[in-house]
């Protein structure tokens, strides 16, 4: 299958689920795996379908770096654990998005890359929109259920001490890469100076 109609047909699988609210994807891999790409490819044959897209990533979630690096800069541990600020991401994205949402939702909050915090506008998602949702670790925790997936709104295991909201549907794609191609695709991103800053149109389209 070429990717072109792969993305048409996932496109159409995402656009035919409907809820009285936004419909919130999640795009799970490790780093360099390709999963904004994949969330960017996917905007605009969901648009053409007639669904309004929202595109965030986790990355725009940081944590400062002396909190991201507690545990030293090369700890696995802290990778998992200190990376990403998950009460932001619900308080901020998620939870507005989510099942009783206001609908209000923010693109970012932290600038990895300049250690500074980002005065992001709040939005109103509009009606019909699809969250494509985009990091790492996202799939850990998640308990999954007969009708899609849980609204455990992507957290890892370390977050499990919040309540469970109640189950919806959802969608849930993990992209799986050999070892090879993920460590070709991390030199490529670094040579070319491809970083995973937020992008500055990462917003509702």
């Amino acid at each position: 299958m070429k990717r072109k109609q792969m993305m048409e047909e996932l496109a159409g699988r995402i656009a035919a689920i409907r809820l009285d609210r936004t419909v919130r994807v999640a795009i799970d891999g490790v780093d360099a795996s390709g999963k904004t790409m994949l969330a960017d490819e996917l905007v605009e044959p969901i648009q053409q379908l007639g669904r309004n897209v929202i595109r965030v990533g986790v990355d725009g979630f940081h944590r400062p770096r002396a909190e991201r690096f507690r545990l030293g800069a090369d700890s696995p541990e802290g990778f998992y654990h200190d990376t990403t600020d998950y009460p932001t991401v619900l308080r901020e994205v998620l939870d507005p998005l989510g099942p009783g949402g206001n609908g209000r939702y923010r693109t970012a909050t932290y600038d990895w890359q300049t250690e500074t915090t980002v005065d992001s506008p709040q939005i109103t998602a509009k009606p019909n929109s699809i969250l494509l949702f985009d990091g790492i670790f996202l799939c850990c925790g998640l308990n999954f259920v007969t009708t899609g997936i849980s609204a455990s709104s992507f957290l890892p295991t370390s977050m499990s001490r919040w309540p469970e909201p109640e189950h919806e549907t959802a969608i849930f794609l993990a992209l799986v890469m050999p070892p090879k191609t993920v460590i070709e695709n991390a030199s490529s991103q670094d040579n070319d100076s491809i970083s995973s800053k937020p992008s500055q149109n990462s917003s509702q389209m």
